[in-house]
């Protein structure tokens, strides 16, 4: 099948762009299940090396040839068949194999073109290369969070629970009816504190929590009312149990559960920028904030240090997307022109130059294999 057949496809929607000397325009051309999709919500796409578009939504794979959909579901009694109806992600390899992730998150499964058929992996199987690309897949920002015994997942529809031994999923949304539901369906991030509460950041609703002990997985809206910022796009919980809340527009507010739920909010004018994009509590206690004018450290004793972007040893771009420290106590930031590491002696940083070690400098998420 030649690749030029899909040329045009883009997205769940066939786009098509119409240039004329007045106006450009785009118009859709919409596929739903009377088309012969499987199911209206499709979470994951990709196109394979015949030029196939692959589709993944909450009841199988669907396989889309220019005209017709072609869909493969699950099937207990078939070895080559999917194990679960809920496709997670969908990618290529770098050899074209087409791989497909379930809500069986323990093996992964690899589309055989001669007789249309998955070839089941686990996860110890996979090659190195496969193994990196599905971490990539599944890390995104605050967007996953896990236990030994579950997963959540952020979406702008809702929050996914992906119980690992029954392969259950639960879907949390807002509800009118349920008092301890949701405040808002566009999730920002998910957090997982050290005492069993999931914190969810939400695009509309503040903040969100609730304990993973109760029998009932019920939410109850913190931020309503408490934080004045409805956008919450970053959480972390410091050394003493407190958990930090950066929001979009008014920067951080401090969260003491100890203490009846004690709300702290951190003067915006103290921080490099109040747009709060990430937070990372390190070994020492110390509190980055990235944000999008710049780098903060927040220091145990509460003092502030901003890093400018573009002065001598400083980050390189003012865009932090995201900070982690590594096995030897380095702290790394991820920003819009590459990477910094930090060096604790001097207070300075040493920016990486993307052109000589990254393909792009727009770094968003750092991992340490080790």
């Amino acid at each position: 099948m030649k690749r030029n057949v899909l040329s045009y496809i883009f997205l769940i929607f066939s786009v098509f762009a119409i240039a004329t000397t007045e106006t450009h325009q785009l118009r859709f051309n919409h596929f739903t299940v009377e088309n012969g999709l499987s199911q209206n919500t499709v979470l994951t796409i990709t196109q394979d090396k015949y030029g196939f578009m692959w589709f993944g939504t909450w009841e199988g794979v669907c396989r889309f040839d220019g005209y017709s959909f072609r869909v493969f579901r699950a099937d207990e009694d078939n070895p080559k068949a999917l194990s679960n109806n809920r496709i997670n992600s969908i990618f290529t390899d770098a050899d074209g194999n087409v791989w497909v992730e379930t809500a069986d998150v323990s093996c992964l499964f690899r589309y055989n073109y001669s007789d249309e058929s998955f070839y089941r992996l686990s996860i110890n199987q996979l090659s190195p290369s496969v193994r990196r690309q599905l971490a990539n897949i599944r890390i995104k920002g605050q967007k996953t969070v896990q236990n030994r015994t579950a997963r959540w997942d952020a979406t702008k529809n809702g929050l996914i629970q992906i119980n690992f031994k029954s392969g259950n999923q639960t879907i949390y949304l807002p509800d009118e009816k349920l008092p301890f539901s949701l405040t808002d369906n566009s999730i920002n991030a998910v957090y997982l504190d050290k005492n069993k509460n999931l914190w969810v950041g939400t695009q509309n609703g503040g903040i969100n929590v609730a304990n993973l002990n109760s029998k009932s997985f019920g939410y109850y809206p913190i931020g309503m009312g408490i934080t004045s910022d409805k956008v919450v796009r970053a959480v972390c919980q410091d050394k003493a149990g407190r958990v930090w809340v950066g929001t979009e527009t008014n920067g951080l507010c401090v969260i003491d559960r100890q203490q009846g739920d004690k709300i702290s909010w951190i003067d915006k004018s103290r921080l490099i920028n109040p747009n709060v994009r990430h937070l990372y509590c390190d070994k020492t206690g110390t509190i980055w904030v990235g944000t999008k004018g710049g780098l903060d450290r927040i220091s145990p004793d509460g003092r502030i240090h901003h890093y400018y972007a573009g002065k001598a040893g400083s980050i390189p771009n003012p865009w932090v997307f995201w900070v982690m420290e590594d096995h030897r106590g380095d702290v790394w930031v991820a920003t819009f022109d590459g990477l910094a590491q930090y060096n604790r002696s001097t207070d300075s940083f040493r920016s990486i130059d993307p052109a000589k070690t990254l393909r792009s400098g727009n770094v968003r998420v750092i991992m340490e294999d080790y």
